[in-house]
């Protein structure tokens, strides 16, 4: 006999827990990162002592650059950066074309070479490099002011695609009636999107042996509201939730950008639209439907609510750890070597 499915309150209580425990390993590795982050920047160690040498070494900026370029060379001299192959022969047409398309979606549509160099770097200075890879169908929402239009240019922009027009002011002009009006133009977007991810915001748990498959793991990055609501999530549940600090108590964060001082408030203007939230990207392994099995659930979840959840195959997340450890997903790194 199966449990009862589970509601958004229960599946909300157990992404908290997962939330608060990986939080607390990423804690334990933002101290590291922070450090090997200073020593890269040869900030002083701390221990000086008036009228004795405060040198400084650079280290760990020798090793990290002297290494990144030999890694670069390795996935971009060539002309593509990866190649399928076909087992049969009746198939290698397919494989050619499948070659052309992911060389030119990650080398031309999403600038490869520089995704690459972050993510190798985040890896050789901080553990870990992280690249999402995502099916990226989001709006792209543009306002222009058209002023002057005849009756058939309004005519014609009444029935344009993917276009919305307000304000409209209807007044006369010297060859009869004209209209201005404001015209929110929206492009969606409908593709494949690999986005690196700052340390700081990958989640996953601490007993993880692998980024294959852990119980755990996901994406903790900081939207405003009015990018909520462009999201697609309701408005009153986004108006509900409380604002979270920018910066929070993240080391690493603070430690790659020493050298800038007094940090601004993320609003000044304390407008709420501009508000900066938490939001959740968690993939999670959870027997919701109550029949014993633990299936992999996508949890968008912010302010201790749930905005969404459904169920996935993957995650999106590609992994670099440059010296793993057996057992253990997140290994070390030539920096703290």
């Amino acid at each position: 006999m199966n449990s009862p499915r589970l509601t958004d309150l229960q599946i909300g209580a157990l992404v908290q827990s997962e939330l608060d425990a990986a939080l607390s390993y990423e804690g334990t590795l933002s101290k590291k990162r922070a450090e090997l982050m200073r020593y890269y920047n040869a900030e002083p160690y701390g221990d000086e002592v008036d009228g004795q040498s405060s040198a400084v070494t650079t280290d760990v900026a020798d090793v990290v650059e002297s290494m990144l370029p030999s890694l670069l060379r390795i996935f971009t001299q060539g002309k593509n950066i990866a190649v399928f192959e076909s087992d049969l022969e009746e198939f290698d047409n397919e494989a050619n074309q499948k070659t052309l398309i992911a060389n030119y979606t990650f080398l031309k549509e999403n600038n490869g070479v520089l995704i690459l160099h972050d993510m190798f770097k985040d890896a050789l200075l901080q553990f870990t490099g992280v690249v999402k890879v995502f099916w990226d169908d989001s709006e792209d929402t543009k306002t222009a002011k058209y002023c002057g239009m005849s009756e058939l240019e309004y005519r014609k922009l009444l029935t344009t695609p993917n276009v919305r027009v307000e304000d409209v002011e209807q007044k006369e002009g010297e060859l009869g009636v004209v209209y201005d009006a404001n015209v929110v133009k929206v492009a969606k977007a409908s593709g494949v999107k690999c986005v690196n991810i700052p340390p700081e915001e990958f989640l996953v748990s601490k007993s993880a042996r692998t980024f294959e498959d852990p119980i755990f793991i996901g994406h903790r990055s900081p939207k405003t509201r009015s990018k909520l609501i462009q999201m697609g999530f309701d408005k009153t549940i986004v108006d509900s939730l409380p604002s979270d600090d920018y910066y929070e108590k993240s080391e690493e964060k603070n430690a790659r950008y020493n050298d800038l001082d007094n940090w601004q408030d993320a609003n000044p203007g304390s407008h709420s639209a501009n508000d900066l939230i938490y939001l959740g990207e968690y993939y999670y392994r959870v027997d919701v439907d109550g029949d014993g099995i633990a299936e992999l659930w996508q949890v968008m979840y912010a302010g201790n609510q749930v905005l969404s959840k459904e169920q996935v195959d993957e995650h999106p997340f590609a992994v670099c750890v440059p010296i793993p450890i057996p057992h253990r997903a997140i290994g070390t790194c030539p920096a703290e070597q």
